[in-house]
């Protein structure tokens, strides 16, 4: 086992995310019952590693729906500019809602069945992990898009009004600068999430080469599978 945690008591090897030493019982770490969102927020700004120890320990992972709902509208609302810019549709509201619901649908399936996989080839690496806390940490892993969602999108809103969802004119036609700072930052957001991504995996088993690698195939599947649907008709 690579990822092992040695008991100060008997000296017994016990998986990373254990609480109680599996062969005299007694506890190893601290026990953690809930995520406290604000506090892991500031933990993955000023030490991911810390922040992400924290949920995997966590026997409740509270906020994992919240996060998914938020993240996936932030895809829902980008896979329309991208239908727009590629298609030239018409935005519809009903379709916009359609599209986020099967979008909900299709992320979490998507997330479930990469966490188990994940962990099958963690246990085949040696890296003892849960499935249910791959699942944890990679949703905890897109929290820059929702902060995209919360301070870019609103921004964009304001700047662009109306057009921001219109190709003739394109906002990069209304106010080229402007448009391509803010895809910049759009872009510092989704480097953020595989920066996370990357730290998350690193908590669990220690090794760089593999999160990397991990992440990177997280992060391609995953645009893969919410942009390669079609949202607009």
């Amino acid at each position: 086992m690579k990822n092992s945690v040695v008991c100060s008591s008997c000296k017994t090897e016990n998986p990373f995310y254990k609480l109680i030493c599996e062969n005299c019982k007694s506890y190893i770490r601290d026990r953690v019952y809930n995520v406290d969102l604000g506090s892991v927020l500031a933990r993955l700004i000023e030490s991911p590693t810390r922040g992400f120890r924290t949920i995997i320990f966590a026997e409740h992972k509270n906020f994992i729906t919240f996060l998914i709902f938020l993240a996936v509208l932030k895809f829902e609302i980008d896979s329309v500019f991208i239908s727009l810019f590629f298609k030239q549709h018409v935005l519809s509201i009903s379709k916009f809602i359609g599209g986020y619901i099967s979008l909900i649908i299709i992320f979490t399936l998507f997330l479930l069945i990469f966490s188990f996989i994940v962990n099958i080839i963690n246990k085949t690496l040696g890296y003892e992990t849960r499935t249910k806390d791959n699942f944890a940490i990679f949703a905890y892993s897109l929290i820059p898009h929702i902060f995209a969602l919360i301070i870019l999108f609103p921004l964009e809103l304001v700047m662009f009004g109306g057009y921001l969802f219109s190709t003739n004119p394109s906002p990069f036609d209304l106010k080229e600068f402007v448009s391509y700072t803010l895809l910049i930052l759009e872009l510092l957001m989704i480097l953020w999430s595989l920066f996370l991504t990357i730290m998350a995996n690193y908590t669990q088993t220690k090794n760089v080469i593999y999160s990397i690698i991990i992440s990177i195939i997280f992060h391609s599947l995953l645009f893969f599978t919410l942009y390669s649907f079609p949202k607009i008709i």
